[in-house]
This record gives structure tokens, sequence and C-alpha cells, in this order.
């Protein structure tokens, strides 16, 4: 039951993920004429990177990695 929500709760955050990255790079391909929802998405996107510390970001990024190809387990 719990390795099921934990599923779910990934794939939520992935599929989070991927509608900001893909919003991301649409506003970029598009411009303006990308429309509203990307438009927002992209400036919120923005906004937050460029509001965090480099070397906190850096961390982050670091920690992920080190999470997907250390310490989480291989299948």
């Amino acid at each position: 039951m719990i390795d099921q929500l934990l599923k779910m709760g990934w794939r939520a955050v992935e599929l989070t993920l991927l509608t900001a990255i893909l919003c991301i790079t649409l506003n970029i391909l598009l411009g303006n004429d990308g429309g509203s929802f990307i438009s927002a998405v992209a400036n919120n996107a923005q906004r937050f990177f460029k509001e965090i510390p480099s070397g906190t970001f850096l961390s982050i990024v670091l920690i992920v990695f080190l999470w997907q190809y250390k310490i989480r387990p291989q299948k």
C-alpha cells in the first residue's frame, strides 16, 4: 500500500517536472505566441531560478545526481 502511494507520488512529481520543462521549452520556441499558461509557467520558473543562489542550486543538482546513481538501488 505504501509502495503504491510512493510510486504514485513520484509519478506525479515526474509529470509535474516534465510539464514545467515542456512549458519552458515551448516558451523558448514559440515566445509570446505560446499562450498564457506556457508563459506563466516559464516566467515562474525563471523567477524561481533567479532567486535561489547558484551554490544552493548546484548543491541540489549534486544531491539529486548522487541519489539517482549511488544511493538509490539499481534495478
